[in-house]
């Protein structure tokens, strides 16, 4: 019986700790909520605001919304990518599992206060969606122009995934399922939209004779394909030559650029250092004036008292105490302003350092943007030239088959035709150009990295010098108002001794 009853008590112990924690989380998780409220047949639910990345010249934003126009994952884009309809969105995890929506409608374009261009959409997704990411940490989001096929890729930190994932929790907590459009209980993701890689067409030279010797002859119109094809490579090899130039000197450029913000800002730490010396040094000469004028005024003092003496002394005893009294009371108002300037010193060098170390999460994960889009960017490149050549190929096949039965009838004894000659020039050639391409696009992605990892070493040593500045900059300010405390104190002790 006692088994059984305190068996009930744990049972309603659980049971009201398990109530008050669901209360305490739904609560929480309202205050990420801008609206929940139920329309007829819909759950009105949607997040506020959250942001999505910071970069050095755009940001972006997000919201969840459930209405009745469907289940959206709405994007503003500041001064960033123009989110057009038709546009694609892939989100990958931090397994590289990925899902690919789109924008479904045009987005509508709004003005900030400073003018920089805010695009906003939403792309539709659905509730396998809001459950995927409320169970996973979100790794990065790639936004592609439907006519480049490239765009900005936003990646996050381990903090930031964390917090994504807890409103993606919350929202997926909170959305009454049976009260969405049917839309988006179906799954809308895209198959294609990802970029990936495609094995070289296989059997290039596998047509007719191979690399047998033809005893057929080619004609001149032949030839003269041939020779263009050899006179486009050529141009090729010289174009994709002078474009890697290009992109080294760009590099170059930027690499420059950035070595001459490091000593600039490096040079604005020294003048920094230079008007505090200067600052110091100016008390001090001031104080040294200061103690000369009140060691020569108690020269005059003892040289009055003397001369006056007797009838005097009880005055000169008074002023001596009044003296005294606004000594001590210079004194501390000295040590009180000293003190003040020493916590706004210390309060600005933390500020300083707190900004540092925003800076250097953005540039951190600007590089880790970088990188993720270099490889996007060349993985779609690659697929292109890849489908490119395969279709050059195949064209090339099917007209030298047509040849082959025009030529069979006229030359019957020829070991190979003037059409698996052509054949035979036209794959190596496309085989050649599609290989020349891929080189050119993977020493593209190899300058693109190597950029990507200077300016992450030049921002990590800016953050170094700034806050190594802020830490000199602060004791300097330290050190100066202790030094005009000490100064002051001087001035005083003359002063008084002058009285």
């Amino acid at each position: 019986m006692r088994y059984t009853k305190f068996t009930i008590i744990i049972f309603v112990i659980t049971s009201i700790l398990f109530l008050s924690i669901n209360t305490i989380y739904a609560q929480e998780c309202g205050k990420l909520m801008a609206e929940n409220k139920t329309l007829g047949s819909i759950h009105v639910l949607k997040t506020e605001s959250n942001q999505l990345g910071i970069r050095s010249s755009s940001n972006y934003d997000f919201q969840i919304e459930n209405t009745s126009a469907g289940l959206l994952f709405v994007i503003a884009s500041r001064n960033g990518a123009k989110l057009n309809q038709d546009d694609k969105v892939v989100f990958e995890d931090i397994n590289k599992k990925k899902k690919v929506y789109k924008f479904g409608n045009m987005a509508d374009l709004t003005k900030a206060a400073s003018g920089a261009p805010i695009y906003t959409n939403g792309a539709t997704v659905d509730l396998g969606f809001v459950s995927w990411l409320a169970s996973t940490k979100l790794n990065r989001i790639i936004i592609i122009d439907q006519m480049e096929g490239k765009g900005p890729s936003l990646t996050f930190a381990g903090t930031r995934q964390t917090e994504i994932q807890n409103i993606f929790s919350c929202y997926n907590k909170l959305l009454d399922k049976s009260k969405v459009s049917s839309f988006a209980k179906r799954d809308n993701s895209l198959n294609s939209g990802i970029a990936s890689t495609t094995k070289k067409p296989e059997g290039g030279n596998n047509s007719g004779g191979g690399n047998k010797s033809g005893g057929g002859s080619v004609n001149p119109e032949d030839e003269k394909e041939v020779r263009d094809l050899q006179a486009k490579l050529l141009e090729l090899k010289a174009k994709l030559k002078e474009d890697l130039v290009k992109e080294r000197e760009r590099g170059d450029a930027l690499r420059k650029q950035l070595q001459q913000e490091v000593a600039e800002s490096r040079e604005t730490a020294t003048a920094k250092k230079n008007e505090f010396a200067q600052e110091v040094l100016a008390a001090r000469k001031k104080a040294d004036d200061e103690i000369q004028k009140a060691m020569a005024d108690e020269l005059n003092a003892i040289k009055l008292a003397k001369e006056k003496a007797g009838s005097e002394i009880e005055k000169i005893n008074l002023s001596v105490q009044e003296a005294r009294a606004k000594a001590a009371d210079e004194i501390q108002k000295s040590k009180l302003k000293s003190a003040e300037e020493i916590a706004a010193a210390r309060e600005k060098a933390a500020e300083e350092l707190k900004a540092v170390k925003a800076n250097l999460d953005v540039a951190k994960e600007e590089y880790a943007d970088e990188v993720s889009s270099a490889r996007e960017n060349s993985a779609l490149e690659l697929k292109k030239i890849r489908e490119e050549t395969a279709n050059i190929i195949a064209e090339a096949r099917e007209k030298a088959k047509t040849e082959k039965q025009k030529t069979a009838e006229d030359v019957v004894d020829a070991k190979q035709t003037a059409s698996e000659q052509i054949l035979q020039v036209k794959e190596e050639t496309a085989e050649t150009i599609a290989q020349i391409r891929e080189n050119a696009v993977l020493e593209k992605e190899k300058t693109a990295f190597e950029l990507a990892e200077f300016k992450r070493k030049i921002a990590e040593e800016k953050a170094l010098v700034r806050e190594s500045n802020a830490a000199e900059v602060a004791d300097m300010k330290e050190k100066a108002a202790k030094e005009k405390e000490v100064t002051a104190k001087e001035v005083a002790d003359s002063k008084q001794r002058a009285a």
